[in-house]
């Protein structure tokens, strides 16, 4: 339902529907004549994959085949391309019938790629919310919808207010996150000794990041978020510049082991001139300290990036660490990465009581050890004498840290 009969400053040029503009011109009179009225926010799920493939024309050509089907099928309704690939419309249908109709636009650009009109199939997630008066507050949870569905790969997600709720509060973490940054003396930093499976120290030590305060602020929940955006990579660079410099200032035999997630590594555009610039920086170059890699949720599409990244650290001379290492990480990455160190991943050895699985996990540490560095195994959250006996039947010269060897303690460094 699109009236430009005023001017053209309402409309996209490229679609033929309505823009921003038009939709918050015509928004309140449509609530205000169907009682029912529900936005549902839609978003390509690969327009950048047909652009770089197939070029900007065929791009045009899948935005112009969407619009098309929305007009289609969603008659009585406004039709509005946000930007991109973006669309929104204000319907009254129910959620019922929106989920029928969105299988069929979906079938029906199958057909068009049949009969030779587009040359990709592309695809979409689409969220929906009731209309709200303020149309902010609606476009808002529109778009949490949508989201959600793309995340968990559904086609189409109707509003739950738990999952908005959800999302106002990992955006309130992440905030409070963000002033922590932004303030150097929000962080303090706490060591845990590593140690043989005798009980003997290690001049190895694990650093954890907490609050000023000394408390664990990084909640799974908390991690999980920062990872799918920037801020990570703020949050490690800002550690490893603080503590290289600090920790090559150290006169002690410690040797320090520094998280950084792989997606920092990845993320960090001037790779090479801000791990040179931090070398440059120490007063005994590296020899303190080791890289501690968080591979957690690695996918095999990331694998040859990470492999140039770590052996550019290497050849810098950082020492690595692979933390978090299991059993769904491929042989050949961990191979090829030549680590000094891999730390299994908790869940890869704590608990295991059947046979058969302590054959497979001996037989792939004992795979481990005999690659490039002979890397040493080592085992965290140690907890008690069985799971430290568990390790000595595995790997007898593993080394291990948890409560059952030593607490935490705040480090001056």
């Amino acid at each position: 339902m699109v009236d430009f009969n005023r001017n053209d400053l309402s409309k996209d040029l490229l679609t033929g529907l309505g823009n921003e503009k038009y939709l918050r011109e015509q928004y309140k009179d449509y609530c205000a004549s169907h009682d029912q009225a529900k936005m549902i926010m839609f978003d390509f799920t690969s327009f950048k994959k047909i652009n770089d493939t197939f070029g900007h024309e065929e791009g045009d050509k899948c935005l112009i085949t969407f619009a098309r089907l929305l007009g289609d099928f969603f008659k009585n309704s406004l039709l509005i391309r946000l930007h991109g690939d973006e669309f929104i419309v204000v319907t009254s249908h129910s959620d019922e019938r929106i989920s029928k109709l969105l299988s069929t636009i979906d079938n029906s650009i199958g057909l068009d790629v049949e009969r030779g009109l587009l040359k990709y199939k592309f695809s979409f997630n689409a969220g929906s919310v009731d209309c709200e008066e303020d149309i902010d507050t609606t476009m808002a949870k529109a778009d949490c919808m949508m989201y959600y569905a793309k995340h968990n790969k559904d086609m189409y997600q109707p509003y739950n207010d738990f999952v908005f709720k959800e999302k106002i509060e990992t955006d309130e973490m992440n905030n409070n996150f963000k002033n922590m940054l932004l303030t150097g003396d929000s962080f303090t930093y706490y060591g845990r000794k590593l140690f043989e499976l005798n009980g003997k120290k290690t001049n190895f030590m694990q650093v954890y990041t907490k609050d000023k305060e000394g408390n664990s602020f990084l909640t799974s929940k908390l991690y999980s978020s920062i990872r799918n955006s920037t801020t990570i990579k703020l949050f490690d660079l800002h550690n490893l510049q603080r503590l290289v410099e600090k920790s090559s200032m150290s006169y002690t035999h410690s040797k320090y082991f520094i998280n950084i997630d792989y997606k920092s590594l990845l993320s960090i555009k001037e790779l090479i001139p801000f791990f040179e610039t931090l070398k440059d920086s120490t007063y005994n170059g590296l020899n303190n300290v080791i890289l501690s890699i968080d591979l957690t949720g690695i996918e095999s599409t990331e694998y040859d990036m990470t492999l140039d990244i770590i052996d550019m650290l290497s050849s810098l001379g950082f020492k690595i660490k692979l933390d978090k290492v299991t059993n769904r990480i491929a042989d050949y990455f961990v191979q090829s990465s030549n680590p000094n160190f891999i730390k299994l991943a908790v869940d890869e050895w704590k608990g295991i009581d059947d046979g058969k699985q302590f054959k497979i996990l001996d037989s792939r540490i004992s795979a481990y050890k005999l690659y490039g560095n002979k890397p040493k195994i080592i085992f965290d959250q140690v907890e008690s004498e069985s799971e430290a006996n568990f390790i000595k039947n595995l790997c007898s010269d593993a080394l291990a840290s948890g409560n059952y060897y030593s607490k935490e303690r705040r480090l001056r460094i």
